[in-house]
């Protein structure tokens, strides 16, 4: 759910840190809003084969806690720099991004480590109906938090709470699985 919010707010999200760095609208618009989405795009496919190829060296059960952390750290610093550095800041989407491209990768990985081979089609098709009830529910709680708030920034931090949440059930999954084998 972390990166469909970030992924259905990142103009907004994008235009509010300009915003609070004191950038007037039309450089926002023309330059920082189509610049951050566009590379943010480029950014997922690289992501996409650079985290599998993390997770065939790591284990997929090693990386997935890993992927989360990246995605959260990098939001959680992206607000840091909210006041100070429009280029760190879009670096640190772009960071957030790089991971997200991980996502779909590591998560394909899991379903046979965790379950095996068999029934496959069914377990893929559950896993890849969950993402898709996130993909509704997401920008609905951005939504609220922005309208709530009065800031996309808000849901930036959702987003990395999210990833965090995510990042502690990778980790408690591995221990589980750890403590299962021995």
């Amino acid at each position: 759910m972390s990166s469909t919010i970030l992924l259905q707010f990142l103009a907004p999200i994008t235009t509010d840190f300009c915003k609070n760095l004191g950038m007037d609208s039309t450089t926002i618009s023309r330059s920082y809003v189509p610049m951050v989405m566009s590379v943010s795009g480029v950014l997922q496919s690289v992501g996409a084969f650079a985290w599998g190829f993390i997770a065939m060296r790591l284990g997929v059960l090693e990386t997935l806690p890993l992927l989360y952390a990246v995605e959260a750290a990098s939001m959680f610093l992206a607000i840091s720099f909210t006041k100070h550095s429009i280029e760190a800041v879009v670096s640190m989407i772009w960071l957030r991004f790089l991971a997200f491209g991980g996502e779909p990768v590591a998560h394909m990985l899991l379903i046979p480590k965790l379950f095996g081979q068999n029934n496959m089609g069914k377990l893929l098709g559950i896993q890849t109906s969950v993402v898709m009830a996130a993909s509704i529910a997401g920008p609905l709680i951005g939504g609220l938090a922005r309208d709530l708030t009065g800031s996309f920034i808000t849901t930036a931090l959702l987003s990395a709470i999210f990833s965090i949440i995510a990042a502690v059930i990778a980790i408690a999954i591995n221990i589980l699985i750890k403590k299962r084998s021995k």
